[in-house]
């Protein structure tokens, strides 16, 4: 898993997938809340995962977590082995 750290987000790469994660404030207990956006892939195509809320309009996941490098590695996990969808009208971000 690369990991790369931006201004004000982090960037994961594990294979061809790669996850924009930012922390975006804390929840109502005061725990650190992250938003993980999934680059590039439909939402619907990757799967729930235990203890992340996927919010599909907006197309990203919260997730509480007081180690971060962890969870996004449980999230690659997760996926491993799953069949993603690219989204072809995905627009970049450089």
């Amino acid at each position: 898993m690369e990991k790369v750290k931006q201004f004000n987000y982090t960037q994961y790469k594990k294979g061809n997938v790669e996850l924009k994660v930012e922390r975006v404030n804390n929840d109502i207990n005061g725990n650190p809340l992250y938003r993980i956006y999934p680059q590039g892939y439909l939402n619907d195509s990757i799967p729930k995962i235990e203890g992340m809320r996927r919010n599909n309009k907006s197309k990203y996941y919260t997730a509480q977590s007081y180690s971060i490098d962890e969870t996004i590695q449980r999230f690659f996990e997760a996926i491993d082995g799953k069949k993603l969808y690219m989204n072809f009208r995905a627009k970049t971000t450089n």
